[in-house]
């Protein structure tokens, strides 16, 4: 209990930011850029995503006597918004759950308890139309989860005017298909005979820059160029089903983006659906997704994700998620993914997984997101499927 209570403590105090998510989108009406400072959502936020969830909490920090801590925080982040100048948060989330990998995935583990994230923010306007803006993960600092997975970015945003296109260049992330807050979606992984495994990890980053046109609030469009280094360190079997590296690391990869985000009904209806194509080395991707949310109330999510690595594999990744908002403090979900990969070896062979997620997100206080989650993985060559329950924390700011 006290091991509890300390976890609580730590991360109470570090106050961080959460990650986007696209029912957020879908069921606030606003477009990921109206509250990050990305386009694509994701990292810090700026001072509307800091209020976004401040009054959605099932708790009064009033009645236990916390209203001065949270009105500290409010007050210097408006302060800095005021000045323009600078900006910055904290990301941060654990999870208990029973973990398991490889071969050994369905075996029986003790429960561990184990920091997912813990990520400062901050960006700077040195001038109105220019940011610079970075973070770094700690928690990674015992080593990356997966191939490719990276603990910092940084990069430089430079718009002239809102009604001009916004250039992003750095160590950055590319804006693939949808920004999800969690890292066991099968949408960017892929299916083999022990599990599936990420093709893109999370926080994938590379060298590179995008430019992004977003003045007219129904579309965006975004075009980028990449270079391969972090996305050659994962891997892929070759026809003696021996690892090689899924591209050379020294390619340049080139992005196209084009998403809609219309609206009908006075804002209730919120449409966001568009695509992906990211392609180079003789690898591409391609992402088509279309959202739909009334506002306040329910939102869906879906996407499919396609890679081909040529004449070696190809996967087809499909997720369905079904929010529903019961109050703006407490939202159930459901979702439901199916990763299927196609190895092209000396045989073929073919994996399938399917994954069905039901939980929910409890904003306790401002800034606190406690999510349970029942999941149940299931691999279709295996007699057996497996389930587990997990519960994530999150503090942001």
């Amino acid at each position: 209990m006290k091991f509890y209570i300390l976890i609580f403590v730590v991360f109470f105090l570090a106050l961080p930011s959460l990650l986007s998510k696209p029912s957020y989108s879908m069921l606030s009406g606003n477009r990921c850029l109206n509250c990050h400072i990305t386009p694509n959502g994701g990292g810090i936020r700026n001072q509307l995503g800091v209020y976004s969830k401040e009054d959605a909490s099932l708790i009064n920090p009033e009645s236990i006597g916390m209203k001065n801590f949270f009105t500290f925080f409010k007050n210097v982040q408006e302060k800095s918004a005021e000045e323009n100048s600078l900006y910055f948060g904290l990301d941060g989330r654990f999870q208990s759950l029973k973990w398991g990998a490889g071969s050994d995935r369905f075996k029986i583990f003790d429960r561990k308890i184990f920091i997912m994230q813990m990520t400062p923010y901050i960006a700077y306007y040195p001038f109105e139309w220019m940011s610079v803006n970075a973070q770094y993960n700690l928690a990674e600092l015992t080593g990356n989860l997966y191939r490719g997975q990276k603990s910092w970015s940084a990069g430089i945003n430079i718009q002239p005017d809102f009604e001009y296109p916004m250039l992003r260049f750095g160590f950055i992330q590319p804006s693939i298909g949808g920004r999800h807050d969690d890292h066991t979606l099968l949408i960017r992984q892929t299916a083999g005979q022990f599990g599936a495994y990420p093709y893109l990890p999370p926080d994938y980053t590379e060298w590179g820059a995008e430019l992004s046109y977003n003045y007219y609030k129904w579309i965006s469009a975004t075009v980028g160029a990449f270079k391969s280094e972090s996305m050659s360190e994962n891997f892929v079997k070759n026809k003696d089903n021996t690892n090689i590296p899924l591209v050379d690391k020294n390619k340049i990869f080139a992005l196209a983006r084009l998403e809609f985000f219309p609206r009908f009904f006075d804002g209730m209806l919120n449409l966001n659906f568009g695509g992906s194509y990211y392609t180079g080395d003789n690898f591409n991707m391609m992402n088509l997704f279309f959202n739909a949310g009334i506002t306040d109330k329910i939102a869906l999510l879906t996407e499919y994700a396609s890679t081909n690595k040529k004449d070696l594999r190809t996967t087809d990744n499909f997720l369905i998620e079904l929010d529903y908002q019961i109050l703006p403090s407490i939202i159930l979900f459901a979702r439901a993914e199916k990763a299927f990969t196609k190895e092209l070896l000396t045989e073929t062979y073919k994996w399938t997984t399917y994954q069905y997620v039901i939980g929910a997100n409890f904003y306790l206080l401002p800034y606190l997101d406690i999510k349970p989650e029942y999941r149940i993985y299931d691999r279709a060559h295996v007699e057996s499927s497996t389930a587990q329950y997990t519960l994530q924390i999150h503090f942001y700011y």
